[in-house]
């Protein structure tokens, strides 16, 4: 295999699309998505600063033919390490782009070589992946999906007491005397940036029950909402869901999620903790696959996180990796 370097992501998106089409079930491997990874790696104020802006392309083509690429990003400091172009956001999955496992080793062998003064951080990478294989596991992360055909079949099929807990949180909203609506946003523009705006602050809400209990400044959310990664896909991308719950007219949960032909990935869920009592999440989840009118099995990916509702609600846990070298 011959192996091309390219500094910039734009002159190999004809090849890319060739290489896996828009709708694959791999969205973060889109070249889409990868642009939206660049883009937000090379206009990082604290990237810029840290001089930790540098991308190469690896792409290796065989008989004239694009056989895999390798999206990296270069940090210079604090010390020379090498990871996976998306590695900072809130990608659910990275690794190679390739269609046969045999070329990503190829690829992976050429790069080890290239990049011997590297450390190499490579992080979210699946568990099927030819590179877990190749390099040391440093890190697991569980990831869940739902999968159904039927929305009634699923259902009867979860537990005793998940089907007791969704049916109490459901009676609950009705004795307090509430009312619960799902809306869902087929597109940025249907959604608007005040919608979206009412969004991020809320998950900045959530977000400081899972760390230090601080809420970010709002000079500090508005910078999240301008850059972060998942946002613009919102904007940009046209295979954008954005799904709300409320309850007594108020947001009281939502996700953002990318579709593909017989799946969405949810890259971001959060609720309004002091609509609680209610297990918002999962009466949206729920809400959501009751609408799904599909032929062919219906994959609902709540990719990377440990929270109890996913594997209630009937999700299959997969593995991610942090591999080093």
């Amino acid at each position: 295999m011959i192996f091309k370097e390219y500094w910039s992501i734009y002159p190999i998106k004809k090849e890319w699309e060739i290489l896996i089409n828009k709708n694959t079930d791999k969205i973060y491997q889109t070249y889409s998505f990868n642009a939206l990874y660049y883009q937000y790696r090379i206009t990082s104020l604290s990237n810029i600063r840290s001089h930790n802006t540098k991308c190469r392309f690896v792409v290796g083509y065989k008989d004239g033919e694009i056989k895999c690429i390798a999206p990296l990003a270069i940090d210079k400091s604090p010390q020379k390490t090498l990871r996976l172009l998306g590695h900072g956001t809130n990608a659910g999955y990275l690794d190679y782009i390739y269609q046969d496992p045999e070329c990503a080793v190829e690829l992976h062998n050429y790069i080890k070589n290239k990049y011997s003064d590297c450390t190499f951080d490579y992080i979210f990478v699946p568990e099927k992946s030819p590179l877990v294989q190749l390099m040391n596991v440093e890190d697991t992360f569980n990831n869940y999906a739902i999968s159904l055909n039927c929305y009634e079949e699923y259902f009867n099929a979860l537990s005793k007491s998940t089907r007791q807990n969704v049916r109490t949180a459901y009676n609950r909203i009705n004795k307090d005397g509430f009312q619960y609506q799902l809306e869902i946003y087929n597109s940025y523009s249907e959604l608007t940036e005040e919608k979206l705006n009412v969004l991020n602050k809320l998950y900045h809400k959530r977000k400081a029950d899972w760390v230090d209990g601080e809420i970010l400044s709002e000079k500090t959310q508005n910078k999240v909402l301008k850059r972060d990664v998942i946002y613009n896909g919102v904007r940009k991308l046209d295979n954008t869901i954005v799904a709300l719950l409320k309850i007594d007219s108020k947001v009281a949960a939502f996700f953002i999620g990318f579709t593909y032909k017989n799946g969405i990935c949810i890259p971001r869920l959060a609720i309004d903790i002091e609509f609680g009592r209610y297990s918002p999440g999962m009466i949206l989840i729920n809400e959501y696959l009751k609408k799904i009118q599909n032929s062919e099995r219906y994959v609902f990916d709540l990719c990377r996180g440990d929270e109890k509702y996913k594997s209630s609600l009937g999700g299959e846990k997969s593995i991610t990796y942090r591999l080093s070298h």
